[in-house]
């Protein structure tokens, strides 16, 4: 540390504020494609941006766990949320399935603890979202087997048809045929009112934060920087 920065240090102890923030350094995220292991792939780059305070960061990622333990069969457990701050205008986006990025500008706007977790369980719908899409329609909806009462064999009688057999698959056949219409792309603001009660929150703060969610929909410049790239590490300077 240079002598202006330990003078600067000084005068802000005497001052009783909080060194660790004012001498914080940007943050370097290194990131990659290829989030959901499409075919497409592209080289890894890196972006700077500024953490946000230490207060701010935690009660980001509190209210992101508190929404992740209460929704395990999303399966994203490994799911970070980072706050970027300095940055007043309000924006959040993810980046693959294991990175949520929210400005500090956007957290200061939520009134309330619940309208943070609307805004945060909205991003994580997408991710779900985005995921369903990139899957195959047979993995969304695998075929299912037959019935166990589907008469199975030819008690023996390999030279007989049997007959109830073929009748019972033509009739499941029928129920489930095997070519079908693709499954929809789910919507994540159904998706994020589901995760808001089941972590005990209403699901109505995700109508509240509407004007304010909008508002972020027209800032991309921070996700246009991270190019929907793919896990990076808050933490790696």
């Amino acid at each position: 540390m240079t002598t202006s920065r330990w003078s600067l240090g000084v005068a802000c102890l005497l001052a009783g504020c909080q060194p660790l923030q004012l001498f914080e350094e940007p943050k370097t995220a290194t990131v990659s494609s290829n989030p959901f292991g499409l075919h497409e792939s592209r080289r890894a780059g890196k972006v700077n941006y500024q953490p946000a305070d230490e207060a701010l960061a935690l009660k980001v990622d509190s209210v992101g766990r508190k929404l992740l333990a209460a929704n395990q069969e999303l399966g994203l457990k490994t799911t970070l949320f980072a706050a970027i701050g300095n940055t007043p205008r309000p924006e959040i986006f993810h980046t693959g399935p294991r990175m949520v990025w929210v400005t500090d500008g956007l957290v200061r706007r939520c009134a309330t603890e619940g309208e943070l977790a609307a805004v945060l369980a909205l991003e994580l719908g997408k991710i779900v979202a985005d995921r369903e899409a990139a899957a195959t329609p047979q993995m969304r909806d695998p075929d299912r087997l037959p019935p166990i009462q589907v008469p199975i064999g030819n008690a023996g009688h390999v030279t007989n048809p049997d007959l109830v057999h073929q009748v019972e698959l033509a009739n499941f056949e029928k129920e489930r045929p095997k070519k079908r219409r693709p499954l929809p792309r789910p919507d994540p603001q159904h998706l994020a009112r589901g995760y808001l009660e089941k972590a005990g929150y209403r699901a109505a703060d995700l109508d509240t934060v509407q004007p304010l969610l909008q508002a972020a929909e027209q800032n991309l410049t921070l996700e246009r920087q991270f190019n929907g790239m793919v896990m990076p590490d808050p933490w790696t300077r």
